[in-house]
């Protein structure tokens, strides 16, 4: 189940000889854990079969009732848009060919109006990915083709409606090839906002934005002055400012989204903290950060995604480590209590992926593998 994240993860990992859990012995751990497997119902609602869809990378996004998401393989083998409804029932949506039409979608769908719109990695006019548009009927339109160099390209992260206009993110291109921020219109008109690769401000970023009082904030997964990752701010007119480099201690390789509540922004790291398996961290709009919570592997490792807020509790999952080493889903407080909800069993279903939207008491999420021989995906609800 390949993905440039994922291989840009592993190619980072090479080079700095990663983590151990003996790396970081003397740090002290951060928030507690409740080490339980909750009874209440997940529920496995469908598994991809290549025709329909293979690897999910993405989260899905609800619009009038149904769930939309992407595959990034599968469909007519370059990729698929597809709906599904809350009892499992899925209908593929549109299938990538490759070409002016892109393939490869890797990122999660946005609601804007009655309207998703998505990235894919690679294709377009140029084949650095594309910006697509497509309705809840299958009616699919690129709006806008990366050109790569200092336009930037292969798209990853979610976009951000934000003010009628789409805010997002490419992993590539700008400056030293460190990815780019930009904007673009619903009609196809982008704009380049910021060019990321130099240490000062990281490279590689792979997370939604998000708006808190009208400025942007994300994370990149490696760089800053020790290759290891940054969280920065971004102004609509693209001035940055790089607000906090992660340093191995308080986590590393940070490509989730960050997620705002009370005051304070929360993410997850890959890797890093004081087991070496990634944490949970908060960081104010000014820069202040704390880790809130050590994954040690039997709880999870290898955090992605973003995290949900429902009420005063957030949801997440990690894509290994608990009792099979497919990854947990589990819940954590503001204040680092963290409980382990689901383990992911493997044959069934392996590595969640992506965050988890919420409605009628459920958390639907996707994982990259399980659903049977084809090991191709599934989608599944979580009752909370």
């Amino acid at each position: 189940m390949p993905s440039r994240a994922c291989l840009l993860i592993i190619s980072l990992v090479a080079m700095s000889g990663c983590a151990s859990k003996a790396i970081f012995p003397n740090v002290p751990s951060a928030g507690s854990m409740i080490r339980m497997t909750s009874a209440k119902p997940f529920d496995s609602l469908f598994k991809f079969s290549g025709a329909n869809g293979k690897w999910p990378h993405s989260s899905l996004v609800a619009l009038n009732g149904t769930l939309y998401g992407t595959t990034s393989s599968g469909g007519l083998g370059l990729g698929n848009v597809f709906a599904i409804t809350p009892q499992g029932h899925e209908t593929s949506l549109h299938s990538f060919v490759g070409g002016n039409d892109g393939n490869d979608p890797e990122s999660s769908l946005t609601v804007l109006g009655d309207t998703l719109y998505g990235t894919t990695t690679a294709g377009g006019s140029s084949n650095y990915g594309t910006i697509f548009s497509i309705t809840p009927t299958g009616i699919e339109k690129v709006i806008y083709s990366f050109k790569g160099g200092s336009d930037g390209g292969e798209p990853q992260a979610q976009l951000l409606a934000f003010q009628g206009k789409l805010y997002g993110v490419s992993t590539v291109g700008g400056i030293s090839n460190g990815g780019t921020a930009f904007s673009v219109t619903t009609s196809g008109v982008e704009r380049v906002l910021h060019r990321f690769g130099s240490p000062r401000d990281g490279s590689g970023p792979v997370g939604r934005l998000t708006a808190v009082n009208g400025v942007l904030y994300g994370a990149t997964v490696t760089d800053g002055t020790r290759h290891t990752g940054t969280v920065y701010q971004l102004t609509l007119n693209g001035a940055e400012k790089k607000l906090f480099e992660f340093d191995g201690t308080n986590g590393y390789y940070p490509s989730s989204g960050l997620t705002y509540y009370n005051g304070g922004l929360f993410g997850l790291t890959q890797q890093g903290g004081a087991h070496g398996g990634g944490v949970v961290f908060r960081i104010t709009p000014s820069g202040s950060e704390r880790t809130i919570y050590s994954f040690d592997g039997s709880d999870g490792g290898g955090g992605g995604g973003n995290l949900t807020l429902v009420g005063h509790v957030l949801y997440g999952a990690t894509t290994n480590g608990g009792s099979a080493e497919e990854g947990v889903l589990f819940s954590i407080t503001p204040d680092g209590t963290e409980r382990v909800l689901h383990s992911f069993n493997g044959p069934d279903e392996g590595n969640p992926s992506g965050s988890f939207p919420y409605f009628d008491g459920k958390l639907y999420g996707t994982t990259l593998g399980g659903g049977g021989l084809s090991d191709d995906g599934t989608v599944f609800s979580f009752t909370i």
